[in-house]
């Protein structure tokens, strides 16, 4: 469960316990909904959320002068929370996606590797900087160029011809030519335009596919907005988070 803290508020003898519980797969409105809709909150206990661009922050705070009184509380409201976002709640303890999804590969004795294009090798380095990462990464290639796409990963001229290196038939044949090639228990693959000049698609376009196999893959596109830096970072903040989520289903 969550650590928990004890501190004494302004008034003399109330109690405080702080926790906090971090959901993605759902925007901040959303949360907030369905959070409304469980009726938790009381003079006891308080529920906020706070949005981190891909994750949401629900933050319970619970104050009384009887500890065990609103502990209870406390418990019984984590408990219907947890049972609410079930596989949305990906920590307790404000560990980061990274954290929790190499962990969550090791557990489940899953590997996994990446072909980017956008993001150019970021994707990988945010998992190498976990400890334990060389349990699950397998391999990550940067196929930045048409023929690198080609060579490296199987994309067919006439696929990049005929729909453009940045689109989801070519998303879809990059990850499916990884798989081919590395054999991963998850295959990644990002391409779009992240500026600063528009080549053959408007700056923000992103297709992104996480592929299992070949009934068992997803395929998003979405738009980022913002300079290149900005484009990039979202992509690969999007990517762990769609990730974590479809492993902890899996």
């Amino acid at each position: 469960m969550v650590d928990a803290y004890l501190a004494q508020n302004i008034h003399e003898n109330q109690k405080i316990i702080v926790r906090s519980l971090n959901v993605i797969g759902l925007g901040e409105s959303l949360t907030e909904d369905r959070i409304r809709k469980l009726n938790l909150e009381n003079k006891y206990i308080s529920i906020n959320t706070f949005a981190h661009f891909t994750q949401t922050e629900i933050k319970l705070i619970a104050k009384g002068e009887d500890y065990e009184y609103i502990s209870n509380i406390m418990s019984n409201s984590i408990e219907k929370l947890y049972d609410e976002f079930k596989d949305h709640i990906y920590s307790d303890n404000n560990q980061s996606v990274e954290e929790v999804l190499v962990k969550r590969l090791r557990d489940k004795n899953l590997t996994i590797s990446f072909a980017e294009s956008i993001t150019g090798g970021l994707l990988a380095a945010s998992i190498t900087d976990v400890a334990g990462s060389s349990k699950i990464l397998s391999s990550s290639y940067v196929t930045y160029s048409n023929d690198s796409k080609i060579k490296n990963l199987g994309v067919r001229k006439e696929t990049l011809d005929k729909y453009g290196a940045i689109s989801e038939q070519t998303a879809l044949e990059m990850a499916c030519g990884l798989k081919n090639k590395t054999n991963s228990s998850v295959c990644v693959s990002t391409t779009g335009e992240a500026g600063p000049e528009p080549s053959e698609t408007d700056i923000g376009n992103v297709f992104i596919c996480i592929y299992f196999s070949e009934d068992n893959y997803q395929l998003k596109h979405f738009y980022f907005p913002g300079n290149r830096e900005r484009v990039r970072n979202r992509t690969v903040s999007q990517v762990l988070s769609n990730l974590l989520y479809l492993i902890n289903k899996e």
